[in-house]
């Protein structure tokens, strides 16, 4: 009799087991499937045990029956619950571009509108919401007190504090894109104005003034200058020879001595950074040729200038 009773309530023991097995199985393909596997797999029934009420007693005290309702368990597929509050709603195109239309206002120097008119119940820290609003977003009150130019110091809205050595605030951003600004066409054709009227001057003087004094050819004049020789007067000398070994010389000694260049900084250091490894070395050497000719063009003027200084100081003094 109690070798029959043992096998009963080991069969009903390894028959609960399968039943568990089963139930979880039955779980896990139901949160995986959603409302479409409850009528797919149903808790079968537990066999009855034919026993004695002292044994089914004692059965039902050692080993508790498996739960057959399922518990709540969340789809894995669906997003985590949000723990935001509920009345903050997300922000729309509208609102999303008044508020950087705010901060590049702000970073071009212009004053920033107030956080709560752009978007309302963001508010930034250190400026006391009324009761019952919305607490304010982390992001939003970071970027507020950047663009006001105000020092991070400790977290904003929960937000670590800011490494050593990194810029605390964004205030000087403003004066930088003040002083970045591009010139105007004005100040881009005041050099070639310049050269023009120089130019339109020395024709003037030698095609029409000079000719129409001495009633000879346009060059015949000029070129007695080179060819002339009266006594006590000033003889041809090679200076433009001179001039030329001049500027080599200084610009040799330019070469040796000046230090490496800088790279360029700005956009046109970025895009000279992006190029194909011939050009950005040719568009180096490019201006620096550029450079040196500037230099060229800058000392042949002085040249020029002090020879006229000359000659007016020489018929000031023989009068």
């Amino acid at each position: 009799m109690e070798d029959s009773v043992a096998k009963k309530r080991a069969a009903a023991r390894r028959e609960a087991i399968l039943n568990s097995k089963g139930n979880r199985l039955a779980k896990l393909t139901s949160s995986a499937r959603g409302e479409e596997a409850a009528g797919l797999y149903e808790d079968p029934p537990l066999p009855s045990i034919r026993s004695s009420p002292a044994a089914s007693g004692d059965e039902a005290s050692r080993m508790a029956r498996p739960s057959t309702s399922t518990p709540t368990t969340r789809n894995p597929f669906e997003p985590p619950p949000s723990n935001e509050p509920v009345g903050a709603a997300p922000w729309g195109s509208d609102e999303q571009q008044q508020m950087m239309q705010a901060l590049m206002g702000s970073f071009a120097g212009g004053p920033m509108g107030s956080i709560n008119s752009i978007a309302p119940g963001l508010t930034p820290p250190g400026i006391s919401s009324p009761s019952g609003a919305t607490p304010p977003d982390p992001f939003a009150a970071m970027m507020a007190q950047l663009a006001s130019g105000q020092p991070l110091g400790s977290g904003v809205g929960g937000m670590p504090p800011m490494p050593p050595g990194f810029p605390s605030s964004m205030g000087g951003m403003g004066q930088a894109v003040a002083t970045m600004r591009k010139k105007g066409r004005f100040e881009k054709l005041l050099p070639l104005f310049h050269v023009v009227s120089i130019l339109c001057l020395l024709a003037y003087f030698v095609v029409g003034y000079e000719p129409a004094l001495f009633g000879e050819g346009h060059w015949a004049r000029w070129a007695s200058l080179l060819r002339s020789k009266t006594e006590g007067g000033v003889h041809p000398v090679p200076i433009f020879y001179a001039f030329t070994t001049l500027e080599i010389v200084l610009h040799s000694v330019r070469v040796y001595l000046e230090p490496p260049t800088q790279p360029r900084s700005g956009l046109i250091g970025m895009v000279i950074a992006n190029l194909p490894p011939p050009f950005p070395g040719m568009i180096t050497a490019g201006s620096k040729y550029l450079a040196m000719g500037g230099a060229v063009i800058d000392d042949l003027s002085v040249l020029l200038f002090g020879v006229g200084v000359v000659v007016w100081y020489a018929g000031w003094a023989v009068r």
